[in-house]
């Protein structure tokens, strides 16, 4: 792997806030830590993931008692979205190094889709 996790604060760094404390950003680390593991558990937008840190005990444990709402987590994914993709990457390799996953082939049949997205809309 390219890059140790601690160095997380590196590639997504802290905003610089002048004055008032009660702006200041949350941390990277913990972001990063959340947003990997709702994109695991198929939790991909914003506001999903708001509501599963205030309801899901291990969402609250990785974001150690932090609640970010929707719009921060949405800026915090928007502004550092190509870091992220490269991250996402290394840690899906990481996993196959380690033997965590295997990767094969995917086979699609020639089925279409409904607008309900059911397979027997159509049969």
């Amino acid at each position: 792997m390219q890059r140790d996790v601690r160095d997380v604060e590196v590639v997504f760094p802290r905003r610089r806030y002048v004055g008032v404390r009660r702006n200041a950003p949350y941390a990277p680390r913990m972001m990063v830590k959340v947003l990997l593991y709702a994109y695991a558990t198929g939790v991909f937008s914003s506001r999903g993931i708001a509501k599963k840190l205030e309801e899901d005990v291990a969402f609250r444990g990785l974001a150690a008692g932090n609640f970010p709402q929707h719009r921060t987590i949405c800026e915090f994914r928007r502004r550092h979205l190509a870091a992220f993709k490269q991250l996402c990457v290394e840690v899906v390799g990481l996993a196959r190094e380690l033997g965590l996953v295997r990767f094969g082939k995917l086979s699609v049949d020639w089925r279409r889709c409904g607008v309900s997205g059911t397979w027997c809309a159509w049969r």
